[in-house]
């Protein structure tokens, strides 16, 4: 006789029915899934539909661009302009620190602020949505680091603008965690689906390495690769996308998602906890 039927018999003989039984089962499961979900919930993951810190740097960089070039004339836009980027001399020497932050609001040209926009609301929208912790950690640290990279890495560079740097970092906290899911999770389980196990892994170190390439290129060519440089009239700075990586790359190495408890072994502890408490009666 197996172990299901001994348990049916049992539960036969102590007046337990099939239905109350797996009425049992079901809210062990709820149960199990809520505390579950709580968990995920207090390490950072998603637990809103809405995008926020995304819209409201997207509509900032708008209305700062808007500010500088279509509501104001010539010389007050060039002075909103100059007083949004960052600048090596108003900064250390001028104490100006909010430069690092908002530098990233400001660009040279509608062509630079397309291009940017449109990278920073698509990644930003799926990492906001997917781990919020290390969205907020990465675009607080790159917004700091990448500045401060300029100013070290690249001084004949007196100004800097716009938002590919942080761009950079959001698609390298995007593609990371998909090469290495060992930076996923603290307690990773392997990978179900071969689509899951290798194709995404390939992709993503796809990605990463034509990343690499266009930094080479905009770094050998002295051009970027989408934007139109030399009509925006500025100087790209590769090393602010290379700044922007490394700090996502660190915050995925030390920032690490909670444990995603698999469904299966959900249901199979709920229902081994149902048959152990109809034994014992």
């Amino acid at each position: 006789m197996s172990r299901i039927q001994r348990t049916n018999n049992m539960a036969t003989r102590c007046g337990v029915s099939w239905q109350q039984r797996q009425r049992q089962r079901q809210q062990m499961n709820k149960q199990t899934m809520r505390c579950a979900n709580h968990r995920h919930s207090a390490v950072g993951e998603c637990t809103h539909s809405w995008p926020v810190v995304t819209l409201v740097v997207s509509v900032a960089s708008v209305i700062c661009c808007c500010c500088c070039w279509l509501l104001l004339p010539a010389g007050p836009a060039d002075a909103w302009a100059t007083a949004a980027q960052f600048d090596r001399a108003a900064v250390f020497e001028g104490g100006q620190w909010w430069r690092l932050i908002t530098c990233h609001l400001s660009h040279w040209s509608l062509d630079h602020l397309v291009w940017d926009l449109a990278v920073f609301v698509i990644l930003g929208t799926i990492l906001e949505m997917q781990n919020r912790r290390r969205y907020y950690v990465t675009l607080l640290i790159s917004a700091i680091v990448i500045p401060l990279a300029v100013w070290w890495l690249r001084p004949d560079l007196g100004t800097y603008r716009g938002l590919s740097g942080i761009d950079s970092a959001l698609f390298v906290l995007l593609a990371l965690p998909m090469l290495c899911p060992a930076t996923n999770t603290r307690n990773t389980q392997p990978m179900q689906w071969p689509i899951a196990r290798w194709i995404l892994p390939v992709l993503s170190g796809m990605a990463l390495v034509l990343f690499l390439g266009k930094c080479g290129y905009e770094a050998v060519a002295g051009t970027t690769l989408f934007v139109d440089s030399v009509s925006s009239g500025f100087i790209p700075s590769p090393e602010s996308h290379i700044a922007g990586a490394v700090a996502a790359g660190a915050v995925v190495l030390l920032i690490r998602t909670s444990v995603r408890v698999p469904e299966r072994p959900l249901h199979i502890a709920a229902r081994r906890g149902v048959d152990r408490s109809i034994e014992a009666v």
